[in-house]
């Protein structure tokens, strides 16, 4: 308890559009989350932006903010299947 699973890393073209991302998380086969960061209140430039006045990021660094509509409970022994697209 009081810490953040987290999976494999990717890595993004500097020159992506981060406007484009959008994720969705599946539970034990079923649709729990979808959204898109058309729907942030704080878009991941503006975030970063934000960030790098006060501390420098480096390699391995994660920011973590909130989640898209429909959180799922955290079951041990549940499948969690997240896509970023």
């Amino acid at each position: 308890m009081g810490s953040a699973a987290l999976g494999k890393f990717f890595s993004i073209d500097r020159n992506f559009p981060l406007s484009q991302l959008s994720l969705e998380l599946w539970i034990d086969g079923l649709p729990t989350q979808k959204g898109g960061v058309e729907n942030m209140l704080f878009k991941p430039d503006e975030i970063l932006d934000d960030i790098k006045q006060f501390i420098d990021l480096e390699d391995g660094d994660v920011i973590m903010t909130g989640t898209p509509e429909g959180v799922g409970e955290v079951v041990s022994g549940a499948e969690f299947v997240g896509r970023v697209f």
